[in-house]
């Protein structure tokens, strides 16, 4: 085949007009505001309250329940999270929030099949029942170093965070770990970071 010079300068053309595609500025990370907690444990009958945004009203709450249930004969060990009227977090239609691995992303468009509710869902629950061995319920119940998602609303405008806990089915407690939440509104944050 003999290349003509009109087809060397179409080719040449098409390959001098090649351009790497335009990657957008890398934004830097978002300002947070952190809270250790030194994995303060909280065994069944005790609870917390925290200002995360340190406005003077508490902001989430940990919380434990002694349920009698009649119909199924048992009694149950419930561990409660829940929040303020002005903090939120992702629930689905079986009234359980996500336990995020590090790193999972939170915004506003995050979580699908979840709405933000003001929050008052049980993380997990002991079961007891006689001549029968104890048993847990609760997408919490086993989890390790996982996140809560938050939003905490003020001025209409919303801020996300996230509380690193872990589960201790042995030990029957919730183990706080730290959390997170970010002093620019809207910002889009990661669990863990």
């Amino acid at each position: 085949m003999k290349i003509t010079p009109s087809l060397l300068f179409i080719g040449l053309m098409a390959v001098s007009c090649h351009k790497d595609p335009v990657q957008p500025p890398k934004q830097p990370p978002a300002s947070m505001k952190y809270v250790a907690f030194h994995d303060l444990e909280l065994p069944f009958g005790k609870g917390l309250s925290i200002d995360l945004d340190e406005d003077g009203m508490k902001d989430i709450f940990f919380s434990s329940m002694l349920v009698g249930d009649p119909l199924d004969q048992a009694d149950k060990h419930q561990f409660l999270f829940g929040t303020s009227p002005y903090t939120f977090s992702p629930v689905n239609d079986m009234e359980e929030t996500p336990a995020l691995t590090q790193g999972g992303v939170i915004s506003a468009a995050s979580f699908p099949g979840h709405h933000w509710y003001n929050a008052n869902v049980i993380l997990a629950q002991k079961v007891i029942k006689e001549n029968i061995p104890d048993s847990w319920l609760g997408n919490w119940k086993d989890k390790s170093h996982r996140y809560i998602v938050l939003r905490v609303d003020q001025h209409d405008q919303p801020y996300y965070g996230w509380i690193e806990l872990s589960f201790d089915m042995q030990g029957e407690k919730i183990v706080l770990h730290r959390a997170a939440l970010c002093k620019e509104s809207g910002r889009e944050v990661k669990a863990g970071e």
